[in-house]
């Protein structure tokens, strides 16, 4: 809201005498029936900065960033995006427009009105994963790799477990381990 009041001098206007404010950028300039003046405006120009989601980071410098009485064509400022554990910086965001890189240069144009300006630091979750092997212990007698409640032949090593005559003994215990009729007929002959 700017408040003008009346005083004595040369910038003084009556009660009564019109008023017109003409408002153009940084510069405001009033007429009166007697005479124009124009009044600087000094104006701070603000960078605002929002983070999302917010435990993902933080800005250096941290926001808002105000830049006072700016008052050159082009004022800018350096902003990066500094992650917290666990998060990453994915992208910076100013209405529909996103830049990848981290360390930005932000602009306004105060000399054209641009006085304020809006950004966000958008941060990702990264996962970490760890691989865990699950290893059971068991008895295994033999050294084989098979524990004893399931090896069919706990004493003598023999991982593959090959049956090579199918009768439930493995080749490395089975006395006779030719083909089953082999073993059949040693049995009843």
């Amino acid at each position: 809201m700017l408040i003008f009041q009346a005083g004595s001098g040369s910038d003084a206007f009556a009660v009564g005498q019109n008023l017109i404010l003409h408002y153009s950028g940084p510069e405001l300039t009033t007429t009166t029936t007697s005479s124009t003046t124009t009044i600087k405006i000094k104006t701070d120009c603000k960078i605002y900065i929002s983070i999302t989601p917010p435990e993902g980071g933080t800005t250096s410098p941290q926001g808002p960033i105000i830049i006072p009485e700016c008052t050159k064509a082009t004022e800018c400022q350096n902003v990066e995006a500094i992650s917290k554990t666990g998060y990453a910086f994915k992208y910076w965001l100013m209405g529909a427009i996103s830049r990848t890189e981290n360390n930005i240069e932000v602009c306004l144009y105060p000399l054209e009105g641009n006085r304020e300006v809006s950004i966000t630091a958008v941060f990702e979750l990264t996962i970490t994963t760890t691989s865990t092997t699950t290893t059971t212990i068991c008895a295994d007698g033999d050294d084989d790799g098979v524990c004893n409640d399931v090896d069919h032949c706990p004493t003598v090593s023999n991982p593959d477990q090959k049956d090579t005559d199918c009768d439930g003994i493995p080749d490395a215990c089975d006395d006779c381990n030719r083909p089953r009729i082999c073993c059949l007929l040693s049995l009843y002959g």
